[in-house]
């Protein structure tokens, strides 16, 4: 068992989980959803019903000397609230091309009152399942923000709402609101809202709204459109090579601005930027059974 990491407690502690592994493909990685999306973890377990950890596995292409990916089992509690529909093309219109991850999932929504104490008590009952009379969509998005010649990776969560007003804007923002930070929302394109503790995140998503700036949509390798062709439960798009050039990116825009020099990326980090983003990129979908989804 090999370890790195830029902190050595991490690779002491990464390295004292070792254990053996049996392996069903060529290449495994497992996610920690709690880790990767801290400020969501309330929304994963008790609302939407998606287990702590997701692995995802890969077979090596020799024809293309690339791994694919393989079908990804992810695993749900008892009482999640995924359902099969189609993917509303207005939904993805608003998701930013420059996204390097983002998951829709298909669900059942509560049919109550939007106030903070009844949300509460909603999210600590252990029978939710009788509140839900609708469905929507909901979109987890990730992708970097620059801001003030820092990049940072920021998260958004957007959501298929009905007209609503202020008050009920408030109400909403006390309840995502945590020891994570202040939490923005802004309700785009009429129906709807993008949750955020990044203002710029907000302002991206309402310029793709605007038509200002290009959708996921746009991006025509993706064949993002194919999403709305057919009922699923769970869509899942990572672009690995775009996220890891914005941390070549990001730490060197924080080293510029400590050692005070130039906010410009070095010829030779350009180069290797380039040669990240063409790795592959990964759109799939599945749908729910068995207290799992098969993402193919």
């Amino acid at each position: 068992c090999l370890t790195i990491a830029r902190d050595p407690k991490v690779a002491l502690s990464a390295g004292r989980n070792c254990k053996t592994l049996k392996l069903n493909s060529d290449l495994e990685l497992e996610l920690n959803l709690s880790l990767l999306l801290p400020s969501l973890m309330i929304v994963r377990e008790k609302v939407v019903g998606i287990s702590e950890t997701m692995k995802v596995p890969f077979q090596w292409n020799s024809a293309e000397s690339r791994f694919d990916l393989a079908p990804v089992s992810v695993g749900l509690t008892k009482d999640h609230i995924l359902v099969s529909k189609k993917v509303a093309n207005e939904l993805l219109k608003i998701v930013p091309s420059d996204s390097h991850f983002f998951v829709i999932g298909n669900l059942k929504i509560w049919n109550g009152n939007m106030t903070v104490d009844s949300v509460k008590d909603f999210l600590a009952s252990k029978n939710r399942n009788k509140n839900f009379q609708k469905q929507a969509a909901a979109v987890l998005i990730q992708m970097p923000i620059n801001n003030n010649d820092q990049l940072t990776t920021e998260n958004a969560l957007i959501l298929e709402t009905s007209s609503i007003n202020q008050a009920q804007l408030d109400n909403i923002s006390q309840v995502f609101e945590s020891s994570f930070g202040e939490v923005f929302i802004r309700p785009v394109c009429s129906k709807t809202l993008v949750i955020s503790r990044s203002k710029e995140l907000l302002q991206k998503v309402q310029n793709v709204c605007d038509r200002k700036s290009p959708s996921i949509l746009d991006r025509s390798e993706l064949n993002a459109s194919t999403l709305s062709a057919q009922e699923n439960t769970m869509s899942f798009f990572a672009d690995i090579g775009k996220w890891m050039s914005s941390k070549i990116e990001s730490g060197y825009l924080s080293k510029a601005k400590k050692n005070k020099l130039a906010a410009t990326i070095p010829e030779e980090l350009l180069k290797s930027q380039k040669l990240l983003e063409q790795l592959p990129k990964y759109l799939v979908r599945g749908t729910a059974k068995d207290q799992n989804i098969l993402l193919k």
